[in-house]
This record gives C-alpha cells, sequence and structure tokens, in this order.
C-alpha cells in the first residue's frame, strides 16, 4: 500500500486555489484534517482531494 504523500500548508493551498493563512483556520477548525509538526501544519493529498471535492459557497453572504 502507497504510502500518503505529505504536503505544507502553503503547497495545499495553491492546489485549492486559497490563501495560507485560510487553510490554516480550516485545519484548526478541523474542516481540513492536518497534523500539527512543530510550529507546522502537514496535510495529506488524499485530504486535500477530499476537501477540493466539497461543494463550497463563495462571496459574502447576502446582507
Amino acid at each position: 500500500m502507497a504510502r500518503p504523500q505529505l504536503m505544507s500548508v502553503v503547497e495545499a493551498a495553491e492546489l485549492l486555489k486559497l490563501h495560507p493563512t485560510r487553510v490554516r483556520l480550516l485545519c484548526r477548525q478541523g474542516r481540513i484534517r492536518g497534523t500539527r509538526v512543530g510550529n507546522a501544519w502537514v496535510i495529506t493529498d488524499k485530504e486535500v482531494k477530499r476537501f477540493a471535492a466539497i461543494e463550497r459557497k463563495t462571496g459574502r453572504p447576502p446582507a
């Protein structure tokens, strides 16, 4: 069985077309499953693909 590829927040942000700060926030909230390694988050490629497949609304909600 192949090992999951690990990536940094910056790499995940590029793939998800999000800002790295947003990816860190999503990790802290548990919406993206990641692991803290020292001061950084590490995310698997499988988790990035799972999150990318979720339909998300963009922009601000109507007032």
